[in-house]
């Protein structure tokens, strides 16, 4: 393809191997000889890189490095005239070889880049030639830029056609020396590589060495512009025969003398001389110019190229022929007549025949007859946003923490190629890659999230051994226990999993169609805790189109909440420069030749990446931008672009396109569009197998040729770009949309039950498109009924993944199709949908819509298992709401239910009356069994005795709010219940397990651990019945809550209350995962968990809160946050907590207490111990029968009320402690000894205080010596700072201030760990203050 032909060069291969021993021979070495003398002398070196030239003398030059010199020194390399060297090149790149057409062509392509890099060379040499035209003849002239006074050096191995390199170039009159350095490919490696896939681009540097007068070190000034135009055309010269083997100038220097081929090259060679010689001011004008043309044949002496073939003739791309065309024009009638595009100096020159070499494949190899936007590999303009996002996915790769990285800006701005561009550091670091593209007209978002989970459980799978893939099952089971189903259910191909996550690139397309549960899911996966997980999420959005309310910026605060790292850019329109970059690689067109046009097109797209290219397709399709097949260029009409009146609306371009498709086509957009940005393969081939869509695929296969779609891995089709999706859903009538949808939908559906006799196609995909014309275009009952069916499939497929907006918007959909009589004629699917709506809407935040749906089931349901089903949801959302006159009045509601099916419930004054011994008789029926046959006793699952069961649960749950008196009462009464009839259904672990709280409230511990025993009965009947998992939340929190607390480690029941939350929120149990929450957040304040953790986490979950409407929640951790904030030193806790109160007015049954027990905590530890006991001495009072049962709560109440009347006594200098306090350090005792983890170090530091109170003191610092021991080895990191406090106090009173000193340091130390910044600087002012005093 770039060979030139044998006639262009035989003639001057002959003449070479004849004169052999001739001038030419000699020539070859006079320079051989000119150049060692050279090397011998001295003088200072040329290094000249890119633009500017670097001056060494001789202390300079020691600098260069032995590696350096070598590198350009010419004794590797053998000297070749120029002349023989051309015809070398054109003998090898067309001799015949056996190997595979890909050998030949990498033999041309090097060859060709040979020549650029001579070029370059020769360049460089002429740009540091001191030299003046007027000084010379034309003979002289002519004699100086002969192709046979310049030589070239290359490497030694000259026969192998793959070993030639060009090494440097020299010019033997006056003597002048170019060396090359570069990062030289291997040529052998060039010709066995892919030819089409490798990046040839080199970097070159010339090395001038200055041995005469002759040499400059500067370019050619202003005011030489006539010599250096004349450099540039003799360049030219001297190019044009490098690339195409004729010199029609230089084969008249013969002897001394000028001989032509003919008179008129003659004649216009001499004039071109004559005029270059004169001064500027002398130079004739044009119109005598244009005289002297030969009338003959019509030659201009202006187009000095009219000598000279194109290069485009010889087979080269037009960049390579536009360079030497340009330098040719350089000297049209001595340079007054110069084209817009000659070179104006050599510098310029040299900028393009290096761009050639960086970028081969673009302007040297390709064909660019196609317009390819962007070129291969190119990312234009986004630099600095590459390589930021780069190094946050090292970050994360190196740090194993997860981060978030969100991308705004326009449609079309380059965002998606933003996030591509890591794609390469992701899988150089063994990380994985999914991705989830969110589609605006789907009502199933979280689905692509889960989607893109369930690939990544592919991925992980593929990558190990069968050893990591048993030892990750284990860990799975062990994290899910019961609830491994519902992962397997939610991602089915994590039963393929074989390997914990690692780093891993998750790119979310644009973020804006994304809802809550979704968002929320992602946070979830970032922000965790435990470590499990190191994600690099990627989302991007369009800024241009959200409003500061959008979800999008919650998702930054519940990010930032949990400290995790998120960083958010903005990117625009490319800048001019890179809009003409890119254009260039597009056209394959110097960047200088195409600057009129990029200017055009910025303009017009303000530098939109997609916009650009957009336009540019315009350009060609209304023939402003054309492919010349004579120039083999790209040609364009700036004057008639910028008349026409061309949009730069891309939307209206990419319409105007789309209206001039075929019928086919456009069928084929509009119905893709329907499904968003892509449409599955499924779908589009059962499409195409009906009358309706007959020629579906080959319209969406011609798509993607007009590069409207892209094919996918998978075979589906996705739109290129969302603009390209908006402007192919605008070709649908806007009020033909809902009717285009529905017609796809029902065509669909009648296929599968025509074809196949099912709805088992993409049943999501069926149901979204018909749902647009619900209910307006179904029209038949028959069709209403079967499209109702087909949402309450889709619908439960939904809530199986817990897509609880998708479940919504599909019950709301079917039950618009319902008739007026539906719960007489279609009862059972009535009831599902209703069902449906009412458990998809209360998480969704909708609850007056909840509550409605379920007063329909109550009314209209026919059996009181169905009617108990509905009070069960019912009550849990009346339960959130905290909605105490509706609780009231469902409780006698489910107490008439529980009479109608036999249990004698008696009035409220006679059931306080039997609490006692309602509580004994169950304690003796459970005493009496022992735990296996406590186990194995439930075998009855009577539908009676289960819906008994059901109501009892709803019983105690709602008297633990409306009649706390009364619920221990219930509980007794449904143990009772629950051994009596030996019922088995998901209901007994919530009864063993309730009645173990009722149990554990005993301060003496007698009954407690008879409860802990049924407690853990009950939660192991739980874990074993898989029908339970609806149960867990409930159950979970009565047992870790009330029960475990007392006996077990506090961080493992902080870690099930995790759990739990989670869960609860997963299965939309809200109120109970509010509950769970508020347990965790208090036992992490208990356990010492760090403060400034727990105040992101309350930050969140206050946000949380308050959008899902839970006062009852909000109100606890207000308190909380209070708290948290005064043990930090954050001096704003009261204003904050005043505005959270007013937003949280609604009464609850331990509101008071709550608030008074956190600020017994804070006042405790900034030793306000008045207000510490004049607190305790209200909580006591306010306590009603459920604080009572809070057994870690008195606990701890008994703790700090002790230590404050201890320390009171002692301000008093009182050796005798208050009884009160030896009742405290009982309780603490009796706590101790069912959890030493918890309540030992308590205990010995009450003892400790009591004893030094009492001045016995040995005894005294022995007990504070267990207390900070218990304490450590808890890892109550903040109780062993108060022991340690605490004991420096009572060393200082000793006056042994080196062990109160050491005390208090080492107090400040777990303070800060702690984060209470206040508390750590008083011990380190104590401290200070003592060692004063020393």
């Amino acid at each position: 393809m770039f060979g030139n032909p044998a006639a262009n060069v035989s003639k001057e291969t002959s003449s070479v191997r004849q004169n052999q021993n001739g001038s030419q021979n000699q020539n070859c070495h006079e320079s051989s000889s000119d150049l060692n003398y050279q090397l011998q002398c001295g003088g200072p070196t040329f290094y000249a890189r890119a633009n500017d030239v670097i001056e060494l003398n001789d202390e300079d030059s020691k600098d260069i490095t032995d590696a350096e010199r070598a590198r350009t020194s010419p004794a590797a390399a053998a000297i070749v005239p120029l002349r023989r060297w051309v015809a070398l090149q054109e003998n090898a790149s067309m001799i015949p070889h056996a190997k595979r057409r890909s050998y030949q062509l990498g033999l041309q392509r090097a060859a060709i880049l040979r020549k650029i890099t001579l070029s370059y060379a020769i360049g460089e040499l002429l740009q540091h030639l001191k030299f003046s035209v007027s000084s010379y003849s034309q003979a002289e002239l002519l004699r100086l830029f002969s192709v046979d006074n310049f030589s070239v050096h290359v490497s030694t191995d000259q026969t192998s056609d793959e070993g030639w390199e060009v090494m440097g170039v020299d010019m033997i009159s006056p003597p002048l020396c170019v060396q090359l350095t570069s990062n030289l490919f291997s040529i052998s490696d060039f010709f066995e590589s892919a030819v089409d896939g490798e990046d040839w681009g080199r970097n070159v540097e010339a090395v001038i060495a200055r041995h005469s007068p002759f040499c400059c070190a500067k370019s050619v000034t202003e005011d030489e512009t006539r010599d250096g135009r004349f450099l540039c055309f003799s360049l030219g010269v001297l190019l044009h025969f490098l690339f195409s083997g004729e010199n029609r100038l230089d084969e008249s220097v013969k002897a001394g003398t000028c001989q032509h081929e003919s008179a008129e090259d003659a004649h216009r060679v001499d004039f071109i001389l004559e005029q270059s010689r004169r001064p500027k001011s002398a130079r004739i004008q044009s119109q005598h110019i244009r005289s002297v043309s030969s009338a003959d044949n019509g030659h201009d002496l202006m187009n000095v190229n009219s000598t000279f073939r194109p290069l485009h003739c010889f087979g080269y791309t037009h960049a390579v022929s536009q360079v030497v065309k340009n330098l040719l024009d350089c000297e049209s009638v001595g340079g007054l007549f110069c084209p817009d595009d000659a070179y104006p100096s050599l510098e310029a020159a040299i900028k393009d025949l290096r761009l050639l070499l960086r970028e081969p494949n673009i302007f040297l190899f390709k064909s660019n007859d196609v317009l390819v936007i962007p070129a291969k590999g190119k990312f234009y303009g986004r630099s600095l946003e590459v390589s930021a996002l780069t190094d946050a996915f090292c970050r994360v790769a190196s740090s194993g923490q997860s981060e978030a990285y969100i991308i705004g800006g326009f449609s079309g701005s380059g965002k998606t190629r933003l996030v591509e561009s890591a794609f390469n550091s992701v899988l150089a670091a063994d990380g994985m890659l999914v991705y989830g593209k969110f589609n605006e007209t789907s009502n199933s978002q979280l689905s692509v999230v889960l989607s893109a989970l369930d690939d990544l459980c592919i991925m992980i799978a593929d990558r190990n051994t069968p050893e990591q893939s048993q030892y990750i099952w284990q860990r799975l089971v062990s994290e899910f226990g019961n609830n491994f189903h519902l992962l397997v259910r939610t991602l089915p191909n994590v039963l393929r999993l074989a390997s914990s996550l690692s780093s891993t690139l998750s790119r979310d397309g644009d973020i804006l169609s994304q809802d809550p549960v979704s968002l929320g899911l992602v946070h979830t996966i970032l922000s965790d805790r435990k470590g499990a997980s190191c994600l690099f999420f990627v989302g991007n959005y369009r800024d241009n189109e959200v409003l500061p309310q959008h979800i999008i910026f919650g998702f930054y605060d519940w990010l930032k909440a949990f400290n995790v790292r998120i960083t958010t850019i903005h990117i625009d329109g490319m800048p001019e420069d890179d809009v003409n970059s890119m254009i260039s690689n597009a056209l394959g067109v110097l960047p200088r030749v195409c600057r009129s046009l990029s200017r055009v097109v910025f303009r017009k797209t303000d530098g939109n990446p997609f916009f650009v290219q957009t336009f540019l397709r315009s350009l060609i399709e209304s023939s402003h931008l054309k492919y010349d097949l004579r120039r083999k260029c790209w040609t364009w009409d700036i004057d008639s672009i910028y008349a026409e009146n061309i949009t730069p609306n891309v939307l209206d371009l990419i319409s105007t396109k789309m209206t001039n498709l075929s019928q086919d086509v456009q069928t084929a957009l509009k119905v893709a569009s329907c499904f968003g940005t892509k449409i599955n393969i499924s779908v589009a081939r059962d499409l195409s197998d009906t009358p309706q869509y007959l020629g579906l695929l080959s319209g969406l296969n011609k798509a993607v040729e007009d590069n409207f779609m892209d094919p996918v891995p998978d075979g589906s089709y996705r739109f290129v770009h969302d603009k390209v999706r908006e402007a192919a859903y605008g070709l649908i009538c806007c009020d033909c949309k809902d009717q285009y949808h529905f017609d796809i939908g029902t065509t669909l559906l009648f296929y599968y039950e025509s074809q196949i006799g099912s709805t088992s196609g993409d049943l999501v995909a069926v149901i979204d498109q018909i749902n647009h014309g619900v209910p307006s275009l179904v029209r038949s009952q028959s069709q209403r009924i079967s499209i109702a069916r087909l949402n309450f499939t889709a619908g439960s497929k939904a809530m199986q993944c817990y897509d609880y907006i998708s479940a919504y918007t599909h019950a709301k959909a079917a039950i618009l199709l319902l008739p007026s009589d539906s719960w007489r004629m279609h009862y059972d699917l009535s009831l599902g949908l209703y069902f449906q709506l009412a458990k998809s809407a209360y998480p969704s935040n909708k609850i007056d819509e909840a509550i409605e749906a379920l007063n329909k089931i109550v009314k209209h349901a026919d059996c009181v298992e169905t009617r108990l089903n509905g009070y069960t949801l019912l009550h849990s959302i009346l339960f959130n709401t905290c909605a105490s006159n509706d609780t009231e009045q469902l409780l006698v509601t489910i107490v008439n239910v529980l009479k109608s099916l036999g249990e004698d419930i008696p009035a409220d004054d006679v059931a306080r009356r039997d609490v006692a011994t309602q509580v004994r008789l169950a304690k003796r029926n459970f005493e009496r069994e022992s735990d296996d046959a406590l186990l194995q006793m439930h075998k009855n699952s009577s539908k009676p005795n289960v819906a008994i069961m059901q109501a009892y649960n709803i019983l105690v749950n709602l008297s633990f709010i409306a009649k706390p008196r009364l619920y221990q009462y219930f509980v007794a009464r449904w143990a009772q219940f629950c051994l009596k009839s030996n019922v088995a259904c998901k209901y007994v672990a919530g009864a063993y397990v309730a009645f173990a709280v009722v149990l554990c409230k005993d301060v003496s511990g007698t009954d407690a651990r008879l409860g802990y025993r049924i407690g853990k009965l009950g939660l192991k009947m739980l874990h074993e019945d898989d029908t339970a998992t609806s149960e867990l939340p409930s159950v979970y929190l009565l047992y870790f809550g009330f029960v475990a607390v007392l006996f077990e480690p506090l961080q493992a029941c902080i870690d099930m209350h995790r759990r739990a939350y989670k869960m609860g929120l997963q299965i939309g149990i809200a109120s109970i995962a509010a509950w769970h929450k508020h347990f965790l957040i208090i036992r992490e304040i208990h356990s010492g968990t760090n403060l400034l953790c727990i105040k992101d986490e309350i930050e969140h979950d206050l946000k949380m809160a308050k959008h899902h409407s839970m006062p009852h929640l909000v109100m606890k951790l207000s308190f909380y946050y209070e708290t948290v904030l005064t043990l930090i030193g954050d001096e704003s806790a009261s204003s904050t907590l005043q505005l959270d109160r007013e937003g949280s007015e609604r009464p609850t049954f331990d509101r008071e207490s709550t608030f008074l027990f956190c600020r017994i905590v804070t006042s405790t530890y900034f030793g306000y111990f008045e207000r510490v006991k004049s607190m305790a001495k209200k909580w006591e009072f306010s306590i009603d029968a459920h604080s009572r049962m809070l057994n870690l709560r008195v606990a701890y109440i008994s703790f700090y009320y002790g230590l404050s009347l201890v320390s009171l006594r002692r301000r008093k200098r009182s050796k005798n402690v208050p009884e009160k306090v030896i009742m405290m350090l009982e309780v603490l005792k009796t706590a101790a000894d069912r959890s030493e983890w918890n309540f030992k170090n308590k205990v010995s530091l009450l003892k400790a205080e009591k004893l030094s109170c009492c001045l016995d003191n040995s005894a005294a610092e022995a007990e504070y010596d267990i207390a900070i021991a218990a304490a450590k080895s808890s890892k109550f990191i903040h109780e062993e700072g108060l022991a340690c406090e605490l004991a420096g106090m009572h060393y200082k009173r000793l006056k042994n201030n080196e062990k109160a000193v050491a005390l208090f340091n080492r107090a400040e130390r777990c303070y800060k760990y702690w984060g209470s910044q206040k508390k750590s600087f008083q011990m380190a002012e104590k401290a200070k203050q003592i060692s004063l005093l020393k």
